[in-house]
């Protein structure tokens, strides 16, 4: 059954995403997603022209071999197809296993798209194997007595040194695991790489070079007033 028939509104889904899924890329979880939402039966808003398509936003693509315990994406409807719970449930019924729906909330009118609101992202970053041990607890605390934390961030075009300690807004070690949330914007994305090698660098001045578990454990807008807050936060309960 539809809820209402007013038109252009923005609905913010929470997923996560685990098990082999993490091995799919960001274009192909899209396509996914377009798919999925098409089966549901979800009243998914399209563009015009001559190629229609879902109007949809992500918030800031995951990197391949990465789990997420939430990802955000954003679609306009035309109407809605049940409450929260109903259309969350409509929804993970054409999810496949590693894609669970975790949310859905209705945004305002005038709120910013998914991308654009990335501010921040926390991670749980576990050491899978690596070359020399280092201590991770002495080493976090180097880092954060640090006011400066040089790294060589690289790009298709070039290569700059690149101070990301203002970036990194909390770090520690626990439970074998180093935590981290860091800047996830688009002028001043930190990844979790370069704080792991960042820590290598505090105590062996070497690159770390060994593999990693990453778990995305959610991602933050910022409010007018300094404070971060989850994405799916800023939508509220229909």
């Amino acid at each position: 059954m539809l809820y209402g028939q007013n038109t252009d509104m923005k609905l913010r889904i929470q997923f996560t995403k685990h098990g082999a899924m993490k091995f799919i890329g960001h274009l192909d979880t899209m396509r996914y997603f377009q798919k999925a939402i098409r089966r549901s039966g979800i009243d998914i808003s399209y563009t015009g022209g001559f190629s229609p398509h879902q109007i949809m936003a992500f918030a800031h693509p995951l990197g391949v071999g990465t789990e997420s315990e939430s990802e955000i994406v954003d679609i306009e409807v035309n109407s809605l197809n049940g409450n929260r719970a109903e259309m969350t449930d409509i929804l993970n019924a054409q999810m496949s296993e590693g894609f669970t729906i975790r949310d859905i909330r209705l945004l305002p009118d005038n709120a910013a798209n998914a991308m654009a609101s990335v501010a921040a992202a926390s991670y749980s970053v576990r050491i899978i194997s690596s070359g020399p041990q280092i201590d991770y607890e002495r080493a976090v605390k180097a880092i954060l007595d640090k006011e400066e934390v040089l790294i060589l961030k690289k790009t298709k075009k070039s290569e700059t040194m690149t101070d990301i300690r203002p970036r990194i807004y909390k770090l520690s070690y626990r439970d074998e695991c180093i935590h981290m949330c860091v800047d996830a914007s688009s002028a001043g994305n930190v990844k979790p790489e370069h704080v792991i090698n960042a820590l290598y660098q505090a105590e062996e001045n070497a690159l770390f070079d060994g593999r990693l578990k990453i778990v995305r454990n959610e991602i933050y807008g910022r409010l007018d007033s300094g404070e971060l807050i989850p994405l799916i936060d800023l939508g509220t309960d229909f």
